[in-house]
């Protein structure tokens, strides 16, 4: 049977239609998801607008906020657990951005020290200043006391005793650091002590005695940070911490109340003397001797 030449021609180009309009049909199927704006771009970009910036700081404010949070870590954990990545990430800095302010992990422990040192001294000073014209002795020795637990806290509780013989131990010069640092304390020490001569009619102390009493107070501080409860252990007494502050109520009772007379000789002590009984006028040296010597042999007698 011959099919129409009408039939043949659709046929034919049916043929050749149909792949188009497949083609044509995908691409409008398609055409929606090229077009379409791609959602996860916005979402990111909503999500970083969203986001505060960081706050800015100041040089000086970046500084404080590093040695407070290194000071924390110290106090938490001792001078072992003072590690550059955890102080960065405390105060909210990248880890060169501490070394940008201070240049390595041990300047920034002297940093440290000093600041605390510089604190204790405020406060010693401030404990000096409340003293009044005539206090008794007792008021003197629990002033004493109140400056010695304040020195002995920055040692022991806050770990800085450890953190300074740390330094010192490994090696670090810290002397041009420290050279100086406590000078306002010893002169404000110093005027005490002359104030407290003038008014007991004495001649004023000298400045030497005022540095050598100001370091044995430290010094004795210092070392009952790091080893007061085993030598106190090592001699019979107990160990807790009732016997540590009584130990430094004695110490302070002993600066208080005991005053050494210097004499010529650098370190020595001299003993107060029975002053000599005063010459008549017109008696010679000689005579004044000889009747000396009388009474004692009338007294041995």
């Amino acid at each position: 049977m011959r099919t129409p030449a009408g039939a043949g021609c659709s046929r034919a180009a049916a043929r050749t239609l149909l792949p188009l309009l497949h083609r044509r049909s995908i691409c409008h199927s398609i055409r929606p998801v090229l077009t379409a704006r791609p959602t996860v771009k916005r979402t990111t970009m909503v999500a970083r607008s969203s986001r505060r910036p960081r706050p800015r700081r100041t040089a000086e404010e970046a500084h404080r906020q590093i040695l407070e949070a290194t000071e924390r870590r110290l106090i938490e954990g001792g001078p072992e657990a003072v590690r550059l990545a955890d102080i960065a990430a405390d105060v909210g800095i990248s880890h060169p951005a501490i070394l940008h302010h201070f240049g390595s992990r041990e300047r920034l422990l002297e940093a440290l020290a000093r600041h605390a040192i510089a604190g204790l001294q405020r406060d010693l000073v401030q404990v000096i200043g409340t003293r009044k014209s005539g206090d008794p002795p007792e008021r003197r020795v629990a002033r004493a006391l109140r400056a010695f637990e304040r020195t002995f806290q920055t040692f022991a509780g806050r770990g800085y005793a450890r953190l300074l013989a740390g330094l010192v131990l490994n090696g670090r010069d810290l002397g041009p650091q420290m050279k100086g640092i406590l000078g306002e304390l010893a002169r404000a020490a110093h005027a005490t002590r002359v104030e407290r001569r003038r008014e007991d009619r004495r001649p004023p102390p000298e400045w030497d005695d005022t540095l050598f009493g100001v370091s044995m107070v430290l010094i004795s501080l210092f070392g009952d940070a790091l080893v007061g409860r085993l030598i106190r252990l090592s001699v019979g007494l107990p160990e807790d911490a009732a016997t540590g502050r009584r130990f430094r109520h004695w110490m302070a009772s002993m600066l208080e109340l005991y005053q050494p007379h210097r004499v010529a000789e650098p370190g020595a002590i001299a003993y107060r003397r029975r002053p000599l009984p005063r010459r008549n006028a017109g008696s010679s040296a000689t005579t004044h001797l000889n009747r000396r010597r009388r009474k004692l042999t009338r007294g041995a007698g």
